[in-house]
């Protein structure tokens, strides 16, 4: 395979997914463009399972697919920046192991991205189940935007932020673009797609949306984020992740003033509703969950932050102790609220 031909590195992060990635691999072989102009790289995070002997049988029939091999599990951002840091083509796509691409769409894509000289190409995605069912994902973006605009004009849209694609799977980027402004995934998280989605889009000069489903993405009640969703780790994460999004808007107000504040208050709005949810963590869950937001710069946590707010997160012991106690009460209230609503 000739590197300089390269027109597209497609990379796959795997852990756990002997069920699926197979019919992931099938995808992104089911296409119209020659293998000799596009790579895959699978990146192993430490496999538990047989993924690796199935990507190995892969490896047997397509010369460009690249295994690539940690020696301990780094999550799902790390094993993103390995991908990117030996990927060879023009443009880079990062596709999840259990999700898979519509057949026959690379010529159409990589001929948008060179006509257009785009540094991000994004599109919708749809939803699918265990048993097939296909729904609407839940930030379906509901249009096209068919010219080139800059990043922060699709910010700019009137269409609310949480329905515009944030996820890796829905871009595809210049690859030239991510590195020479040191665009990685955060590493040895969960939720990494947030910040980086922000920066990329802020900084892109040549930006295009199609109203067009590409991509498939697999609810599976197995993985990573849907797991025992309701842990101190990955509402510590979260926490981690939304001031992170602040901090990094904060930088942004002198340029984008109204747009940043905006987007400011979305995540104030999201840590608040997340910040409930840690009245249900178990007691040796708020010890993680408090463990991990230790990280979060306290002047941040005082600018956006109401007193009531202050206390739950400077006084972690004290909070705990009276949400332990409550506890009984509001998962009443909670479990009783449904039954009316469902009733």
């Amino acid at each position: 395979m000739n590197k300089n031909q390269l027109r597209l590195s497609i990379i796959i992060p795997f852990f756990n997914v002997e069920k699926y990635i197979a019919e992931c691999l099938d995808s992104v072989y089911a296409q119209d463009i020659p293998e000799s102009e596009y790579e895959v790289i699978c990146v192993n995070d430490c496999s538990p399972d047989n993924s690796r002997e199935i990507v190995l049988e892969y490896q047997k029939k397509h010369d460009n697919l690249i295994l690539i091999e940690h020696e301990t599990n780094k999550m799902l951002g790390a094993a993103r920046n390995t991908g990117l840091r030996a990927a060879q083509g023009k443009y880079v796509w990062f596709i999840d192991s259990d999700d898979y691409i519509r057949p026959n769409v690379l010529f159409k894509l990589l001929d948008v991205l060179k006509k257009n000289s785009l540094q991000i190409l994004s599109f919708n995605t749809q939803c699918f189940n265990s048993d097939g069912q296909k729904f609407e994902y839940v930030s379906t973006f509901p249009y096209s935007i068919n010219s080139v605009i800059k990043g922060v004009e699709f910010l700019k849209n009137k269409v609310p932020y949480w329905k515009k694609p944030v996820t890796a799977w829905t871009k595809i980027y210049d690859r030239e673009f991510l590195l020479s402004n040191h665009f990685l995934y955060p590493e040895g998280v969960f939720f990494e797609d947030e910040i980086l989605s922000l920066k990329t889009l802020y900084q892109c000069e040549r930006f295009m949306f199609h109203n067009e489903v590409i991509h498939y993405y697999r609810v599976n009640e197995q993985s990573i984020m849907n797991k025992n969703f309701l842990s101190g780790e990955k509402l510590g994460h979260r926490m981690i992740m939304f001031f992170g999004a602040i901090e990094f808007l904060e930088n942004q107000k002198k340029n984008e003033n109204v747009l940043s504040e905006e987007l400011i208050n979305y995540y104030v709005d999201k840590i608040i509703k997340h910040k409930k949810v840690v009245f249900y963590l178990a007691p040796h869950e708020k010890q993680v969950f408090y463990k991990y937001i230790q990280s979060i710069p306290i002047s941040l946590i005082d600018n956006y932050s109401t007193s009531v707010d202050r206390f739950f997160l400077y006084h972690p012991l004290a909070f705990s102790r009276i949400s332990n106690l409550t506890l009984p009460f509001l998962t009443y209230l909670r479990n009783l609220k449904r039954k009316l609503l469902n009733s």
